[in-house]
């Protein structure tokens, strides 16, 4: 890969290809978005006409469409916070201390990646069904967040090994407490190559 950067031959290739990559990921979008517009109860690409019918319906009064995309919005935001702070503890824990049985820990917190999620939402519907909880915006963003989290350590695992401890030790024999080190050294470092 490095070789491809280092010529102009290369490096024209790398963008060609990079750019058919991000114009393949985007073209669904694109055919969603001029389908939108679409005069037609069905999709139909091209649209044979073109009307805003889609969009005066979606924020029309007594519509339910604002109320769940509020709802969408809350379970993301509440959903990335929680896995933020289980994927940086367990990352941090795993790649930065002397953890006993750090395997078994590792595999026990990605362990919803190979459960099958039916068997996750069954242990979830028996967890939350007791407590009255099922259908609360907290219920619905615990249940992404069981799914979020494992993905959250896997790339935060990663990229904490790449960065360099001596920085951090560095830091520490300087006098630098724990949260110091994380909030100056290594979160803001630049991620591994």
């Amino acid at each position: 890969m490095m070789e491809l950067r280092s010529s102009l031959v290369g490096r024209v290739a790398l963008t060609a290809m990079a750019t058919v990559i991000l114009l393949f990921l985007a073209l669904p979008i694109a055919v969603i978005l001029v389908t939108s517009f679409s005069g037609n109860a069905f999709s139909a690409f091209p649209p044979e006409t073109w009307t805003f019918q889609w969009y005066k319906a979606l924020f029309a009064d007594g519509s339910k469409w604002p109320a769940a995309l509020s709802l969408s919005a809350l379970v993301a935001t509440l959903s990335t916070v929680f896995s933020l702070i289980i994927g940086v503890t367990a990352a941090t824990a795993l790649t930065r201390s002397d953890l006993p049985l750090r395997s078994a820990v590792y595999a026990l917190v990605l362990g919803p990646l190979v459960i099958p999620q039916i068997v996750t939402a069954l242990g979830l519907f028996l967890l939350f069904e007791p407590a009255a909880m099922l259908g609360s915006p907290i219920a619905i963003a615990l249940g992404h967040t069981v799914l979020a989290s494992p993905i959250a350590v896997l790339i935060l695992v990663a990229t904490l090994r790449g960065i360099d401890e001596r920085l951090e030790d560095a830091a520490a024999s300087m006098g630098a407490g724990r949260l110091t080190i994380a909030r100056r050294i290594t979160f803001p470092s630049p991620p591994p190559e």
